[in-house]
């Protein structure tokens, strides 16, 4: 998993520079040229996985059928990896050419879908971990406090004031580890709101995305010419 989220923030990082060379470089024909053109193809077909997996995702009957023939945390790891790949080649179709609006919002809602689900399974998981340690940690507590408690102690020969210390630290650990794992279970609901927030901006992007496509195919589709 850390593997995977080093590889997944080198290439968003890589693709944020790449968005920055329009400060650099611009080529105002490569987007419609043979490449430039061959390149925005695969970038949308790249970014039909991420579709499907959503489609997937929410329509029970499809879900249920996808679950049949592949998991669905294999199929988020596609719709990661695709997505990526298809920002980055985008980005490369553009040219560095931002001279229309709807290029400019369509790629300024590509990069923050991008973004935004990033953060969101970035931090989900973040939380999902610490959540999980707390809980441990809560349980071992527990344990601890009860075996403590236990009316054996006096055999210990452990004088009472020692022992009324101990139970107290144990008592203190138990409600900063309790409120830690309620801490980062209320994160993860919140995380649920930005993940809303990630859907509607993926709606927005393939809502320009095919009106980008449309203008292209009334444009004559010259690179194929």
């Amino acid at each position: 998993m850390e593997r995977e989220r080093k590889i997944i923030t080198s290439i968003l990082f890589l693709l944020m520079l790449l968005w920055l060379g329009f400060f650099l470089h611009r080529s105002p024909r490569f987007a419609g040229s043979t490449f430039g053109g061959v390149l925005g193809v695969s970038a949308a077909l790249l970014m039909l996985v991420p579709l499907a997996y959503t489609i997937c995702k929410r329509v029970s009957w499809i879900k249920s059928l996808c679950n049949t023939h592949l998991s669905l945390v294999k199929f988020l790891t596609w719709h990661i990896y695709t997505s990526l790949m298809g920002s980055f080649l985008a980005i490369l179709h553009t040219g560095h050419r931002f001279d229309s609006w709807l290029g400019i919002f369509l790629t300024a809602s590509m990069l923050l879908s991008i973004l935004s689900g990033f953060i969101c399974r970035h931090f989900y998981q973040y939380a999902s971990q610490e959540q999980k340690e707390n809980e441990v940690m809560l349980a071992k507590l527990r344990t601890e406090y009860d075996h403590m408690s236990d009316t054996n102690l006096s055999s210990r020969h452990m004088p009472a004031q020692t022992e009324t210390q101990i139970l107290n630290q144990i008592i203190e650990a138990m409600a900063n580890t309790e409120f830690s794992a309620e801490a980062y279970g209320t994160l993860k609901r919140q995380l649920n709101i930005w993940l809303k927030v990630h859907i509607w901006l993926s709606v927005i992007f393939y809502l320009l995305l095919v009106l980008h496509i449309v203008a292209g195919v009334q444009y004559g589709l010259r690179w194929f010419l």
